[in-house]
């Protein structure tokens, strides 16, 4: 899927506003001042769902074969080929924020599997101020 068509699936979702990155490579979409989701074209979605979510939920992410777990990660990523692929990034990404809601949005997003050089991504020009979804996926970023 492309990257804009996911951008498109967050559109709904007021609470996530849509900025620059901080690992630098794509468009973050972040719930306070939490990075939640890293949205990297070419390369991927990574979602910091937490070590503890991880860990919760080791064996069924393990079953997935779109999601990539990192060892010693708070973010996973996940591969978007097809419409089942995005709805396990829709429902990882539901999982992060309540993960986030129990007390971990106070702390700064650790660095996503790009920054941690598990893999490279194509790097995109995105606008460091946040602003509501849409308006990134209008912009093409």
């Amino acid at each position: 899927m492309s990257f804009l068509s996911i951008l498109e699936r967050f559109d709904a979702w007021t609470h996530l506003v849509c900025g620059a990155a901080s690992c630098g490579g794509g468009v973050a979409l972040s719930a306070g001042r939490c990075e939640i989701v890293h949205v990297h074209e070419g390369a991927g979605v990574d979602v910091h769902l937490t070590r503890w979510a991880i860990d919760r939920f080791a064996q069924e992410l393990r079953q997935v074969g779109a999601v990539s777990v990192g060892a010693a990660c708070a973010w996973v990523t996940v591969e978007v080929e097809r419409p089942a692929d995005a709805d396990v990034l829709m429902t990882l990404v539901s999982l992060a924020l309540h993960a986030h809601t129990g007390g971990g949005s106070a702390r700064p997003s650790a660095p996503c599997t790009l920054r941690r050089g598990w893999r490279t991504a194509a790097r995109g020009a995105v606008s460091a101020r946040p602003h509501p979804v849409h308006e990134c996926r209008a912009a093409g970023k």
